[in-house]
């Protein structure tokens, strides 16, 4: 008798159980199912910001199972999609100001960090540029160009103008040009005549070919790793299986092409050839 009692009451609990959980549409341990990714723009937005919170609580309880989801970012996740390139921005901003780092804010928002970094360049923007962006009379791309120019002229004249900070960069460039130029494993009569063309060669011929090699002020890098660029830089073809004026010439091109892009500044990029000069063997 007490057998049938207790089999009786797990069937009643068994039939509630299935009972809710037809009811909910959702798994009894109370997960909700979130979309997969942030890109496609659901119905309705409320109802998906309402899921990330719901599952921002529910890693809260867990403790240390991980830390809630803030919710801004989610909020700017569930509408990415609905907002225009400027809205983004905006948004962005204010993310940044309270403390997001733009690594945080990518994985929140389930793009890449590039993404963040080309959205927050807008805020650069002039008003007659914002302006004929939203209008659809200039483009993103043209845009963003524009914005890296004027960093690159600000930062060539900040150059000019502060004697301790042009200095030190001229320090800075000075070892890695020595670098590259040891790393090239010239012997010392080619070194020679690696340096005399970079200055012009006979007559200055080569210095026209030295500066076709230059990049517009849009491909100048800011705050790169030089080596990332140098590599960038680098000729196509077997270095290896070159020898005497092939290599030279291969060299030659590496160089222009780097140099100018490290170094734009064409009085910084003499003074630190002179010092190169007095440090090679």
């Amino acid at each position: 008798m007490l057998k049938t009692r207790r089999a009786s009451q797990i069937s009643k609990r068994q039939h509630a159980g299935r009972s809710k959980s037809e009811e909910t549409g959702q798994p009894l341990d109370r997960t909700v199912q979130s979309p997969a990714h942030p890109d496609p723009q659901p119905e309705n937005p409320q109802q998906t910001q309402n899921v990330v919170e719901s599952e921002a609580t529910h890693a809260a309880a867990l403790g240390p199972g991980g830390p809630p989801e803030d919710p801004d970012p989610a909020e700017l996740r569930a509408q990415w999609q609905n907002r225009s390139a400027l809205e983004r921005t905006k948004r962005l901003e204010v993310l940044m100001a309270k403390g997001h780092s733009k690594r945080a804010l990518a994985r929140a928002i389930g793009c890449s960090e590039g993404s963040i970094r080309w959205h927050l360049n807008f805020s650069h923007l002039k008003p007659e540029e914002k302006q004929a962006f939203q209008q659809g009379e200039l483009s993103g791309r043209k845009a963003l160009k524009n914005v890296h120019e004027r960093k690159v002229k600000e930062r060539l004249e900040r150059l000019k103008l502060s004697g301790e900070e042009r200095t030190k960069e001229i320090e800075r460039m000075a070892e890695v040009s020595v670098r590259w130029f040891e790393g090239l494993d010239l012997n010392k009569p080619c070194s020679d005549q690696l340096m005399y063309e970079l200055s012009g060669g006979p007559y200055n011929i080569r210095r026209r070919e030295f500066a076709r090699h230059a990049p517009p002020l849009w491909g100048i890098p800011i705050g790169k790793d030089p080596g990332a660029v140098i590599e960038s830089c680098r000729p196509q073809g077997n270095s290896a299986s070159m020898s005497g004026p092939e290599y030279l010439n291969y060299c030659f091109t590496w160089f222009a092409r780097w140099s100018q892009r490290l170094m734009p500044d064409r009085g910084l990029r003499h003074e630190v050839f002179v010092i190169v000069a007095r440090r090679l063997p």
